[in-house]
């Protein structure tokens, strides 16, 4: 099993890569749907947290029932990101037609 800091890392870092992104997002095209963009921003930060804090309060003592935990915790972590990365991808692609049109 991987120690509570390899998953902290994991945590950290998938967020890190949303949380540049949409700063590459806003760089680039400055004021356009920045409000989406931010809430983007602001949920992985909320998802982030709360992550990280299911990873520091397990409720149990037994060693397969805090496999299940972290399990959960990762797939939770992947399904999430991997949302956040579709939205961000979706805003851009709207970005990406309206500058063609």
């Amino acid at each position: 099993m991987a120690s509570l800091r390899d998953i902290k890392k994991e945590i950290n870092g998938l967020t890190n890569e949303v949380i540049f992104d949409c700063f590459l997002y806003l760089y680039m095209h400055k004021d356009k749907n920045k409000i989406e963009v931010t809430r983007i921003m602001k949920n992985t930060l909320k998802t982030r947290n709360g992550l990280i804090y299911k990873v520091n309060h397990t409720d149990s003592e037994d060693r397969k029932k805090i496999k299940k935990h972290f399990s959960k915790i990762k797939g939770e972590l992947v399904d999430k990101m991997d949302g956040y990365f579709k939205k961000l991808s979706e805003i851009t692609k709207e970005t990406k037609n309206s500058i063609k049109k």
